[in-house]
């Protein structure tokens, strides 16, 4: 987990050297929390950036930019590209690597493949490339949109960066409100609102070019529809949990590189719980953090995470929260509310957000050595995990996408006028779940991903969600409708959650 700030202007800037050395400083204070461990600064008079670090994978030599065998390329990432190694192995011979940073991977790769080398890396990414004899920008986000990048278009030129205050500290930033964008709901057919006219999100699976000339072309390098219903292994149930299988393995074993210890977010649901089976395999050393508050401890999530851990052979920190109390006690007040706004980039106000970021202060207390955090986000969105929830629950998976999902889908594309899913692919048999898991996709780069970036950034913690591994995504879109029932409508594993007594293990249960 990094961040970067930076701006350009193809036209005789109106900051001297002093000036845009300035802006930068503010810029990189802003972000400070996202890499306090090294601060580095560029400007040749036409880009400008500052790079902040997290030094996680090659931590001794990794410092940014990053710059190719003849300097003709600079990057700056805020990445983990899993597959970095691979890159390395197919890239040796052709080009000379100067670090053991991930990031240096996707450098020479574009180098070599220019922008289709997007395709070609796995993981979660920002970054922006400025090719300098040309003097063209590439600005490049990841499939999910896990890592965020905020831009700004200007007349002659632009502003970027990982967040919204970093851009705020550019004294030609917009400052008009948008506050109609904060009555919307979180979902976006292709754009994310960020509260200020004139700045947005860069989509997830896209990038950005901007030419020396100032033209401007923005192009999408992956899109979830292309997999919808392809049904790689036709109707058969069983190719599909395999390979299900293997992916997370294999996921869950490259989200542990780095030389930092990792956490792990344990709710007591099957999803983490799966996860820290997983990574207990490899390593003990994985303390499992557990939000404690009334809800999970009645629901028995609490007891299910106590349990997980203890037959893991893995740390475990129960961290309590009372609703009732839990203000008070953090002393919230009207500086708290100010700062929960600057944390979140938003003048939105989420109690779960202020939970989070507390959660995450404890990983750091308890545990100052870790960097990383591992979560179970998005297993829910594309594996039918909403379908019979306790609070809403249905006696089939019919009713479910009739009741629920199908409104749901038709009121949305109603509302924006979006061409609905299972006319984008002729030929192919899609189903309104494969719609649902489109606008599932907007939500979680809008609004969940977003969330649980700010509020574990904030205390300097890399967030990593080895379910939105791209590939594991696209096999549960390839599910054909068929499958759907079967697949999807019941995620309880056998003898789960396990029949135990409900013993607290703290002092006192919450009341």
């Amino acid at each position: 987990m990094c961040g970067f700030a930076g701006f350009i202007s193809f036209k005789s800037s109106a900051f001297g050297i002093q000036q845009r050395r300035e802006i930068l400083e503010r810029m990189s204070e802003s972000i400070s929390h996202r890499g306090p461990d090294d601060e580095q600064f560029y400007d040749d008079g036409v880009l400008s950036l500052v790079f902040r670090r997290l030094a996680i994978v090659g931590p001794r030599d990794g410092a940014q930019p990053l710059f190719n065998e003849d300097k003709t390329i600079l990057l700056v990432a805020n990445a983990e590209i899993y597959n970095h190694t691979d890159l390395v192995q197919r890239l040796t011979g052709q080009h000379q690597f100067s670090t053991h940073s991930d990031c240096e991977a996707p450098l020479h790769a574009y180098e070599q493949w220019g922008t289709r080398s997007f395709e070609q890396l796995r993981g979660m990414f920002a970054m922006v490339l400025w090719e300098i004899p040309s003097r063209r920008l590439t600005l490049v986000r990841d499939r999910l949109g896990i890592k965020p990048l905020y831009v700004c278009h200007l007349p002659h030129g632009i502003i970027f960066g990982s967040e919204l205050k970093a851009l705020l500290a550019h004294p030609d930033c917009p400052r008009e409100a948008d506050l109609d964008s904060l009555s919307l709901r979180t979902l976006s057919t292709s754009r994310t609102p960020t509260y200020l006219r004139g700045v947005e999100f860069l989509p997830g699976g896209s990038y950005l070019q901007v030419g020396q000339d100032g033209r401007r072309s923005e192009h999408t390098y992956w899109d979830l529809s292309s997999s919808l219903g392809s049904a790689p292994f036709g109707v058969n149930s069983s190719r599909y949990v395999q390979t299900l299988h293997g992916l997370i393995e294999e996921s869950v074993q490259e989200h542990l590189q780095g030389s930092s210890a990792v956490a792990i977010h344990l709710s007591g649901g099957l999803d983490s719980s799966m996860l820290a089976s997983v990574i207990a395999k490899r390593t003990k050393n994985a303390p499992c953090f557990t939000v404690v508050e009334r809800t999970t401890y009645l629901s028995g999530d609490v007891n299910a995470a106590r349990l997980c851990a203890q037959k893991m052979g893995l740390p475990w920190y129960p961290i309590l929260f009372d609703y009732r109390t839990f203000l008070d006690e953090i002393d919230f007040g009207l500086p708290s509310l100010e700062a929960s706004v600057w944390m979140m980039n938003s003048p939105k106000f989420d109690l779960e957000w202020i939970m989070k970021a507390q959660l995450t202060r404890s990983v750091r207390e308890h545990r100052p050595d870790i960097k990383v955090l591992i979560l179970g986000q998005g297993a829910d969105e594309f594996a039918g995990g909403y379908s019979n929830r306790v609070d809403a629950p249905r006696t089939s998976w019919s009713k479910y996408i009739s009741e629920e999902i199908s409104p749901w889908v038709r009121d949305f594309q109603k509302e924006r006028e979006v061409r609905p899913v299972n006319q984008t692919r002729p030929g192919v048999e899609l189903g309104p779940y494969h719609s649902a898991m489109r606008l599932f996709e907007r939500q979680l780069q809008s609004h969940n991903l977003w969330h649980e970036d700010r509020t574990s950034s904030w205390h300097s913690m890399e967030a990593r969600v080895p379910f939105l591994d791209h590939r594991i995504v696209e096999l549960f879109a390839s599910i054909p409708t068929s499958l759907h029932e079967s697949l999807l409508w019941n995620k309880n594993a056998p003898g789960w959650p396990p029949k135990f007594p409900r013993v607290w293990p703290l002092q006192n249960p919450p009341p």
